[in-house]
């Protein structure tokens, strides 16, 4: 059918919840930093999907070019080893509207009436 699909780059996995961390290291939370390269995969390869399969990567949201911190000013970034916090993902819709415009324009994409047909149909109507 074509229908475009957003392949968004999976955020860092830590060892361990990098909010112990801070709160372990209130007076110092840079401490908490981890290295990039140990929590997320260094290559967000897409070059082998199909066309119609378009990549956004918000890494640079949450990691600098070295480190993934725990922190983002004073807002804690991350809930648990692998989820942020509600706070830090409302801060990335600008970035993720931005993400999905360079690669997507509803636009461009013609809709095949009859797929939404059947998509939409009773089932066991077709």
């Amino acid at each position: 059918a074509d229908i475009p699909v957003i392949a968004l780059r999976d955020n860092p996995w830590f060892d361990e919840d990098p909010s112990r961390c801070v709160a372990d290291n209130l007076d110092d939370p840079s401490a908490c930093a981890i290295p990039r390269d140990s929590v997320l995969a260094v290559d967000f390869d897409m070059a082998d999907s199909p066309d119609n399969v378009l990549p956004v990567d918000l890494t640079e949201q949450w990691c600098d070019a070295e480190y993934c911190p725990a922190i983002n000013g004073t807002m804690l970034m991350w809930r648990d080893r692998d989820h942020f916090t509600v706070e830090f993902s409302r801060t990335l819709a600008p970035a993720l509207a931005e993400g999905i415009a360079e690669v997507w324009s509803p636009g461009e994409t013609t809709i095949n009436e009859d797929v939404v047909d059947r998509l939409l149909s009773p089932v066991g109507a077709n």
